[in-house]
């Protein structure tokens, strides 16, 4: 179950026996936790009818807690979280998980909040038959800018559609790889919102400079006009800047690959936009990528994914310094590019 029918489920006052909360939005995960807390528990019981079991659990103090009657309430919640114990549970103690989950009393309500879990295990099945399984994922574009609004208007502040656009690219949520959470931007929107003033794209441009993966693309726009030059200025301010010569290699392969597949999604009539979704893409990543597609044939294309795999090889396997080897493929590129 997604997140959102499981949480106009709660508004409605129905909270399952057992439910399992995953995934690796864990400010909605937490958030929600916060919310049943509040909405399911007398404000002045809270502490006695709120059981928390993190990092690990012991399966006797679980039963003694879901077994107790409620203080004052009508129920009692039990959450285990971070345990590890629906990934790694052995036969044994999957058996007596089991057993404690179909007899939970009316009275109590059972939350796993894990990251990692085995849907082959016993336990797995079980949860995904009998129990509320809800996955917390990464939001999409439009869920995002709403949330960002919201925000924004929680903090008082008011924010122009196209500064909240270019702080959304900024902040390198959305691409599927980026391990920023939800808290990491509420925290940058907090630090915006307090200035109490106009947000502009120079205020953007202090709390949220461009990402190396912005920059990428005008390394390639060098590399594309032949303009050596500019191309390794910019790889030796990535490297000044203490980026890893791996990493920044990793983008430029990444980046061209992903041209590759754009030209071949763009002849076959998507697109941009909708590549974007088929490739998991920012749109605005594809829509400066589609503008190379025009610029390299598919033999063009085909050389560079060469030159990208023998230096891939030779970062991994030379001791040469990956500078040079960065330097190479690019000039290497370069000449491709030039080529009739």
């Amino acid at each position: 179950m997604e997140f959102k029918p499981y949480y106009a489920q709660l508004t409605q006052g129905n909270l399952d026996p057992v439910s399992l909360f995953t995934g690796s939005e864990v400010y909605y995960i937490e958030n929600t936790l916060k919310y049943i807390e509040s909405q399911f528990l007398n404000e002045n019981y809270r502490a006695m009818n709120w059981t928390l079991f993190e990092g690990s659990v012991d399966l006797d103090q679980l039963e003694s807690a879901l077994s107790t009657l409620p203080f004052f309430d009508s129920r009692r919640i039990v959450v285990v979280s971070r345990t590890g114990i629906l990934k790694q549970a052995k036969a044994e103690t999957e058996e007596r998980l089991l057993s404690i989950m179909e007899n939970i009393p009316p009275s109590s309500a059972l939350i796993f909040y894990e990251t990692e879990t085995d849907n082959r295990k016993k336990i797995g099945k079980w949860l995904k038959k009998n129990g509320a399984y809800v996955e917390f994922n990464k939001l999409d574009q439009g869920e995002f800018l709403k949330w960002m609004k919201k925000r924004f208007k929680y903090y008082n502040c008011e924010i122009a559609l196209p500064m909240m656009h270019l702080l959304s690219e900024r902040v390198d949520y959305l691409p599927k790889e980026s391990e920023k959470t939800l808290y990491d931007v509420d925290q940058l929107i907090h630090t915006i919102a307090d200035r109490r003033e106009t947000i502009t794209a120079e205020m953007i441009d202090q709390y949220a400079p461009l990402p190396i993966e912005h920059n990428i693309f005008k390394l390639m726009d060098a590399v594309t006009t032949a303009d050596l030059s500019s191309a390794l200025t910019i790889l030796n301010q990535f490297i000044d800047a203490g980026e890893p010569p791996i990493r920044i290699f990793a983008l430029i392969s990444q980046q061209f690959r992903s041209v590759f597949k754009l030209k071949h999604l763009l002849a076959a009539g998507h697109t941009s936009q909708t590549a974007a979704v088929k490739l998991e893409m920012h749109p605005y990543a594809a829509k400066r990528l589609a503008t190379f597609t025009k610029k390299y044939s598919e033999a063009q294309l085909f050389a560079i994914l060469s030159v990208l795999e023998d230096t891939d090889s030779g970062l991994k396997s030379t001791g040469i310094e990956g500078k040079w080897l960065i330097e190479k493929s690019l000039m290497d590129i370069a000449s491709i590019q030039n080529r009739s």
